[in-house]
């Protein structure tokens, strides 16, 4: 099915979960995320952080995610409380793709309807049956630390950069640099020194308890037919930013920038893989820029624009969203 290869969900009709594993999603987008959103200046922070609260929560709450007999989620809670289970819950689900690249986790190259469960699904590289850690053991035969630690595999794997700049509030993660050495880490806000590497061990195990996802929640979330009255909603505030000329904008897309790195496809010069987007050169491929050039509702080229930017509901709040710059 055309579903990620972290996602062994069998069952070949679109699916939706109300909940990711047994937590309700209740967080959604509202008129103040619309107007942070119109007030990022450049095209690196718009496109950067439509993800989060403008937009993101959605597919969270239609997609979800269920794992049959996992408790992981429980015992973290116990462990920590449930705000903080729920936090790593949101992000682990959102961190297979990273894993999955790095080849922490390993997936089944098929999964017929037919499959059983337990033979549908991904297994992580380091967690034994009963979710411990595996270790090295020294010349004496005595355990060593884990080699790589799951702080390093977090880092190396990029989930812990995308996080921090998907976190641009800084509420969940901080990112460090030595200035010396030019060293990065990360620390959880609000979590004391000596309980950051448990932090890690309970995110990085609930990273590996893979789980399946509808489809809303990966890159399927096309194939689901209310994705598609979804997204508009982004590209009417995008298309609102562009035509609000009296503002500041400027473009700028430097390389590996987005929130997933140097992942191939999301940099400025990496070419769209069908043509025919181009009404006068229906034959022709385009480049993420190129697609950004056509779809500019300032120029004549734009084969579409929103027929109205009212935003009535926030009107209805005593909130205008269109009015969020006051200077050039």
């Amino acid at each position: 099915y055309l579903r990620a290869p972290w996602n062994t969900n069998n069952n070949p009709y679109v699916a939706r979960y109300n909940k990711t594993f047994e937590y309700e999603t209740d967080v959604m987008p509202s008129c103040t995320d619309y107007y942070d959103m119109l007030g990022y200046d450049t095209w690196l922070d718009f496109g950067m952080n439509i993800a989060n609260g403008a937009h993101g929560p959605v597919h969270g709450m239609l997609g979800g995610a269920w794992k049959a007999n996992f408790s992981g989620w429980q015992a973290a809670e116990e462990a920590m409380g449930t705000d903080s289970a729920k936090n790593l819950v949101y992000l682990s689900v959102a961190s297979y793709p990273q894993f999955w690249r790095d080849g922490i986790i390993s997936c089944p190259d098929s999964c017929s309807e037919d499959t059983a469960l337990e033979d549908c699904q991904c297994t992580c590289a380091g967690l034994t049956d009963d979710d411990t850690m595996t270790t090295n053991e020294d010349s004496s035969g005595s355990a060593a630390t884990t080699s790589p630690s799951t702080t390093e595999l977090l880092q190396r794997s990029g989930v812990f950069e995308r996080i921090a700049r998907h976190d641009v509030k800084g509420k969940l993660l901080e990112r460090h640099q030595n200035e010396l050495t030019g060293e990065v880490s990360f620390s959880w806000v609000g979590v004391e020194e000596l309980e950051q590497e448990s932090m890690n061990t309970w995110f990085f195990k609930m990273v590996c308890d893979v789980a399946q996802t509808g489809d809303m929640l990966g890159s399927s979330s096309p194939v689901d037919p209310i994705f598609w009255s979804v997204h508009p909603t982004v590209d009417r505030l995008w298309q609102w930013k562009r035509l609000s000329t009296d503002c500041m904008y400027n473009y700028s897309w430097p390389s590996g920038t987005s929130i997933y790195g140097t992942c191939s496809g999301h940099d400025e010069k990496d070419m769209l893989p069908y043509a025919g987007l181009n009404p006068s050169a229906s034959n022709s491929l385009l480049d993420n820029k190129g697609l950004y050039d056509l779809l500019d509702p300032t120029t004549s080229d734009s084969p579409y624009v929103y027929d109205n930017f009212e935003w009535a509901h926030c009107l209805e709040e005593g909130s205008d969203v269109r009015n969020f710059c006051t200077e050039s």
